[in-house]
């Protein structure tokens, strides 16, 4: 008999789908603290290749694997590839998964099904695929800010750095890199 567990989350282009396929009238192996557990644990463990997301991979990865008496997952296979890196990434995290909580302390648990999608997340309903840069590096857009940043004139003296009426501070801004590398939607955060 197989187990279907699916679970639903988003964080940085990883989804898993939720939805319950069917139930088994036998117990079933359990993810230490239950549903939620096992969704955080794969939140945290489970790395979206930069290869895919630069190539703009998106899709499903099957696992199967089954419980051990002593909790431990084993025989951890593909059962629906997507991509190799992709298929990597979901059995390196598969490794790394604590002991479940065992049913039958005799013998293996029947097969267990975990479904895993990999989307791309995004922003403003604009995909992300790579963390942008500026050429030549961080340096070089400091550079480039104190080059091209025109503070507004002041009508009065100050003196110096410990002037107290100077004005002072961080603006944050926010915006997005586009494919062509060109700068749209400026927003300031915190002025």
């Amino acid at each position: 008999m197989r187990y279907i567990f699916t679970f639903i989350f988003l964080l940085y282009g990883l989804s898993i789908m939720s939805q319950d396929i069917f139930v088994s009238a036998e117990p079933i192996p359990a993810y230490p603290g239950g549903e939620k557990a096992l969704t955080k644990f794969i939140k945290d463990n489970l790395v979206y290749p930069e290869f895919a997301q630069i190539k703009g991979i998106e899709g499903q990865v099957i696992i199967q694997f089954n419980i051990a008496p002593n909790g431990d997952v084993v025989n951890i296979r593909i059962n629906k590839s997507l991509e190799s890196a992709c298929d990597s990434a979901v059995i390196k995290m598969m490794k790394t998964m604590p002991r479940w909580i065992p049913v039958n302390k005799n013998k293996l648990s029947d097969e267990i099904i975990l479904p895993v999608n990999f989307t791309l997340p995004t922003i403003n309903s604009r995909k992300i695929y790579q963390l942008p840069f500026f050429p030549d590096g961080e340096q070089a857009l400091y550079n480039f800010i104190q080059k091209n940043l025109k503070y507004p004139i002041i009508e009065y003296e100050c003196f110096g750095d410990s002037c107290s009426l100077c004005p002072r501070g961080r603006v944050t801004i926010r915006f997005i890199v586009t494919k062509e590398g060109k700068i749209e939607s400026p927003e300031i955060i915190r002025a």
